[in-house]
């Protein structure tokens, strides 16, 4: 919102995984917070898969009103979405942003906010 995006995406994990359920539930919370609510038509359901969310993020940006930002409820997710946009040759972050969540379980070094165990907020993964 800081950055001036006005239209945000959602690209949620499973709804039978309690882990995307409490990612979405922060997500909107915060965007509530800020006065924003999510907007329902840029919420696409996922799996956290790289393949559905190419998919999705390519759905995303074909429609008449696109998200100038993507929030990913996995870093796998994230990597998907990139690929989508860029198929489309959208360019990121010149385009669209897309923010994950993560770490994917091969990254030594997480690349997005990482959840601590001792409390629900994001910690810096450095």
């Amino acid at each position: 919102m800081r950055a001036g995006h006005e239209r945000i995406g959602f690209l949620r994990g499973p709804q039978s995984a309690s882990t995307a359920l409490h990612r979405e539930r922060g997500f909107r919370e915060m965007l509530d917070e800020l006065g924003h609510p999510l907007a329902p038509e840029l919420v696409l359901a996922g799996d956290f898969s790289h393949d559905t969310a190419r998919a999705a993020m390519r759905e995303l940006l074909d429609r008449p009103q696109p998200p100038s930002a993507v929030f990913c409820a996995n870093d796998l997710t994230a990597l998907g979405a990139v690929d989508g946009a860029i198929s489309l040759g959208v360019r990121i972050p010149e385009d669209v942003w897309v923010v994950g969540y993560g770490p994917p379980p091969w990254h030594p070094r997480p690349p997005t906010a990482r959840r601590s165990t001792s409390s629900s907020a994001p910690t810096d993964p450095r």
